[in-house]
């Protein structure tokens, strides 16, 4: 069941953003810097990473479920899940982009 707090409370994920921009951290996944003046949809640019994800009762609030990713890291993680059940082995497996499984 999605979290319906999440999509009315814009103003608490903005906040949350701001203060991982404020920071600085590298990429809590891939450990490399991340330009955090790189326009979003960029392959490098920063996102917030929930750790455990939404989708798995994972907290859209709480700062220690948050960490700073780029764009394209975050992508990879997905939520674990695949249609095979199985999470990814590693952060390098390319990104299914194809709607045919």
């Amino acid at each position: 069941m999605p979290n319906k707090n999440r999509r009315r409370n814009g103003h608490r994920e903005r906040q949350i953003r701001a203060r991982l921009k404020a920071i600085g951290d590298p990429c809590g996944l891939c450990g490399q810097a991340i330009d955090y003046d790189l326009p979003s949809g960029h392959p490098h640019s920063f996102e917030a990473d929930h750790i455990v994800p939404i989708s798995r009762q994972g907290s859209s609030f709480d700062f220690s479920n948050i960490q700073a990713a780029h764009r394209q890291c975050n992508q990879r993680k997905g939520d674990g899940r695949r249609r095979s059940g199985k999470a990814p082995k590693t952060l390098s497996e390319p990104i299914v982009t194809s709607r045919e499984w």
